[in-house]
């Protein structure tokens, strides 16, 4: 559990220097156009960046911590929901991105799920 969290929080963290240090690479390694509101893109890293820092401190007690876990497994359930809907249903964003949310949020929901589960469980048997 903890190493999962430790590696989730350096991973987001990393990812969120990417899209605020470099917010045109991601859109032009897929040869995509680059947005019209740039703003965005390095604030959703901002956001990510974060919840990096979240896990980080949810992975030094993960069941006094578990509201961190919950938030941060709800950002990757719907994260990956939202990219699969502008994909796939609203078709405003090409396949190609949705390699974003394979790697930034659908490898993380099992694990972070399982630990979300142990701490609920665990929370409950220390009367939390």
């Amino acid at each position: 559990m903890v190493w999962v969290l430790r590696l989730a929080g350096v991973y987001n963290l990393g990812w969120a220097v990417f899209m605020v240090a470099m917010p045109h690479a991601w859109w032009d390694w897929l040869g995509l156009a680059r947005p019209n509101y740039e703003f965005l893109w390095p604030g959703l890293g901002a956001l990510i960046g974060f919840l990096g820092l979240g896990y980080l401190i949810a992975s030094t007690d993960p069941v006094s911590h578990r509201g961190l876990v919950y938030v941060g497994l709800g950002t990757k359930v719907l994260g990956f929901l939202g990219v699969l809907q502008n994909v796939y249903v609203l078709k405003i964003m090409p396949p190609a991105f949705a390699a974003s949310a394979v790697f930034n949020d659908l490898i993380w929901i099992v694990p972070l799920f399982l630990i979300a589960r142990h701490g609920w469980v665990e929370s409950g048997k220390r009367g939390l």
